[in-house]
């Protein structure tokens, strides 16, 4: 089972870490735009709308409201998430798990070819930044319990 991360936003499937906040490409393109013109949002029903899936585009002013208060920042570094898999700072949402690029690219190459990864340790080495090439086998066998997935 892939768990989805849902965009915090307006909970539609996110498609990674965007502005500092985990979010779908709806909203990603939302918050651009409104920080790269001047914008004057009104909010016609006390500034009080739910932002879902449904309803984000039908009030910009309480969408925007929404982005800030999760913190939204147009000078925001994805590097304050870590890697779910050894730590390192992350790139993403990569595979269904928010990852560093060398996670991201050791699961796909792991899925593109027949593996046989075996593991020298009893199957229970630490992953983490230092270690995460010592042992192929539990570092995709990681992966693969936070989730990852091609599909």
């Amino acid at each position: 089972q892939i768990e989805i991360i849902p965009c915090k936003v307006c909970g539609d499937k996110s498609s990674g870490v965007h502005y500092g906040v985990i979010t779908c490409e709806g909203c990603k393109g939302f918050f651009r735009r409104s920080q790269s013109t001047v914008v004057n949002y009104q909010c016609p029903r006390n500034k009080a709308c739910v932002v879902d899936r449904v309803n984000r585009n039908r009030c910009q002013y309480c969408r925007l409201q929404k982005c800030l208060k999760l913190g939204m920042s147009r000078d925001a570094q994805i590097e304050i998430i870590p890697c779910k898999v050894c730590g390192d700072k992350s790139s993403g949402v990569h595979y269904g798990v928010i990852t560093c690029e060398g996670c991201k690219g050791f699961f796909r190459r792991s899925q593109s070819t027949v593996v046989n990864y075996q593991c020298p340790r009893n199957k229970a080495c630490v992953v983490d930044r230092v270690n995460r090439n010592r042992c192929q086998y539990c570092r995709l066998q990681k992966c693969l319990k936070l989730g990852m997935s091609r599909d």
